[in-house]
């Protein structure tokens, strides 16, 4: 252990932890925060797939069918898909039927 520390000065192990603190609470653009993840792009594409497709289903009936394709997420996820594309309806505001669709 005493050899250990003689390959690094204290300054370097300073400066070293300085610069990687500074990197991870950098809050740049400029960062890469790697891949998006493929389970994720497909149960996005799923989702967005399912309430084109079915204007009628809510994100239950979404979350169902997900689960029965295999797809291990949970109702709160396709909820927030949903609310973040603005395609929950408003509890407040009665249904509304377009002609295109009666």
């Amino acid at each position: 252990m005493d050899q250990l520390g003689t390959i690094f000065s204290p300054a370097t192990l300073l400066r070293w932890h300085r610069w990687f603190i500074a990197r991870k609470y950098d809050g740049s653009d400029k960062r890469k925060t790697g891949p998006e993840p493929v389970k994720t792009k497909s149960v996005l594409d799923l989702v967005l797939r399912f309430a084109s497709e079915n204007p009628d289903w809510g994100y239950g009936r979404i979350h169902g069918e997900l689960k029965a394709l295999g797809h291990d997420v949970s109702w709160q996820t396709v909820r927030r898909i949903m609310k973040d594309r603005g395609l929950l309806n408003d509890p407040d505001s009665p249904p509304k039927t377009q002609w295109k669709d009666f």
